[in-house]
């Protein structure tokens, strides 16, 4: 069966999917895309994908909607002194929420955003994260006064006189027993907000944590908390009660861990010095870090998301860039050996998959196509 040259590499690409990266070397594709000509050189600070399938992003010009098409400005009254929004999230009402660099918090309403309107007042320093719990309280962490909690139109403020143990806040998560975690400058703080003694615990050096300022909490699937940090990568607090360095983790030299997104066995990592770094439970000895592709170069990721697709969008100051994954690769080289023009591909009924690049016929099988066989051809004699 023979096919275009063009066809050949994409149906190469679907079929080699799930193939161990000691055979093959898989490269994910990359796509930048510029929000206008106007504001290309913004930063965006955060990327989500919210109910619709809409991505939002905070960026350092203000808030953008993007459909897959079309992206729509959204900016606070001329009145206020600044529209950078640091981070966004949805909560569980469908509600668009937006955290600013001067401390204020908006929400969209009528298609537009408007101040949070409440009697305490806004808080004055950076809104680093949003997040929520099981009950609809809505969590926002500061850089330098503590967390507020929104609840019943109300804002209520948790910081050091309270037990938190730094006032420099990152981000939060709630556990499967219903606590908040807090990652600070100084460790962890573990919060049940419905007690009196709202700090139950705090995790810190001493408890195994490698690293002590925590700026990233992320729960999977089967309830376990992963940590990333400033200067010291991923660990997970297991469901034993333990800190974990993963193996592929120890000896970290990958710069500040940003955002992180867990998907089952795959966990993918935005990082201020290495870009993207992904790594397989199932498959992989070490991170593999993806920093550049062509000419447009990825180093510093601020945050990452994925679409109802399992595409991946990735936040940074190149702009807003998209990468299909490890679900669909470019397959450059077989154990060192360059494939260079596949003239054909076949599969068998074994599901052997055999083709044909410039220097002869290769075959791939056995589980996972980790066997590798490559077919010379003699001339008679």
């Amino acid at each position: 069966m023979k096919i275009g040259r063009a066809w050949s590499t994409v149906l190469i690409l679907i079929l080699f999917l799930f193939i161990s990266n000691d055979v093959l070397a898989q490269n994910p594709f990359f796509k930048q895309f510029s929000i206008s000509y106007e504001n290309a050189g913004i930063n965006i600070n955060q990327v989500i994908k919210d109910k619709n399938g809409f991505l939002w992003m905070a960026s350092s010009e203000g808030l953008y909607k993007y459909n897959g098409v079309d992206y729509v400005f959204y900016q606070l009254p001329a009145e206020n002194k600044s529209n950078e929004v640091k981070c966004v999230y949805e909560d569980a009402s469908g509600i668009i929420w937006a955290g600013y660099k001067n401390g204020n918090i908006a929400q969209l309403k009528n298609d537009s955003f408007q101040l949070l309107n409440a009697e305490e007042g806004l808080p004055r320093k950076t809104i680093t994260s949003i997040s929520s719990d099981r009950k609809g309280t809505l969590i926002f962490t500061t850089a330098g006064e503590g967390v507020y909690f929104y609840k019943n139109n109300r804002l209520y403020n948790l910081n050091t006189d309270d037990g938190l143990n730094d006032n420099y806040c990152y981000t939060s998560v709630e556990s499967a027993d219903g606590n908040i975690w807090i990652g600070t400058d100084h460790g962890i703080a573990i919060c049940d907000y419905e007690k009196k003694n709202k700090i139950i615990k705090t995790i810190k050096g001493n408890d195994g944590l490698p690293d002590e300022i925590v700026k990233v909490l992320k729960k999977d699937s089967d309830s376990r908390i992963w940590i990333g940090l400033q200067e010291k990568g991923v660990c997970l607090f297991s469901r034993s009660g333990s800190i974990e360095i993963p193996t592929a983790f120890k000896g970290w030299n990958k710069g500040s861990v940003n955002d992180m997104l867990v998907l089952k066995n795959q966990l993918w990592v935005a990082t201020s010095d290495s870009g993207l770094l992904y790594y397989n439970s199932l498959t992989e000895k070490k991170p593999l870090s993806f920093q550049s592709y062509e000419s447009m170069k990825f180093g510093k990721i601020n945050s990452i998301a994925n679409d109802s697709q399992n595409n991946l969008w990735m936040a940074c100051d190149a702009g807003l860039i998209r990468s299909h994954g490890m679900w669909l690769t470019f397959l450059n080289y077989i154990n060192g050996e360059a494939l260079k023009y596949i003239h054909a591909v076949f599969v068998n009924r074994n599901g052997d998959v055999y083709f044909t690049p410039d220097h002869g016929l290769m075959r791939l099988s056995g589980q996972n196509y980790q066997q590798i066989k490559k077919y010379e051809i003699s001339s008679a004699d």
